[in-house]
């Protein structure tokens, strides 16, 4: 799931990940039912996503999506206005 999000920019929701053929299992997260996954992207440059589980099925609302949309999507502005600063500070130097 992770990586469909990372090559298309688009979020994947799987309400039961023993039903969804792009959820990989790993061991160190076995107790996951429901998976949510937002791309991280700016201008629409992909550059990472946000991957939340829950140990419920159907474990987000849409309540829930609304609020972890508005997170992703300020993780990416203060993501991309680190690397901006960093950029400026570096040219600065130079």
């Amino acid at each position: 799931m992770i990586g469909y999000v990372a090559e298309t920019g688009q979020e994947m929701v799987a309400s039961d990940v023993t039903r969804e053929p792009r959820y990989k299992e790993v061991d160190s997260l076995d107790d996951t039912k429901s998976e949510l996954v937002l791309p991280l992207s700016v201008t629409g440059k992909i550059f990472g996503v946000f991957d939340i589980q829950s140990d419920r099925f159907y474990g987000f609302n849409d309540n829930d999506l609304i609020v972890l949309r508005v997170l992703a999507a300020n993780i990416s502005i203060a993501i991309e206005s680190t690397r901006l600063f960093q950029d400026l500070q570096w040219r600065a130097d130079q």
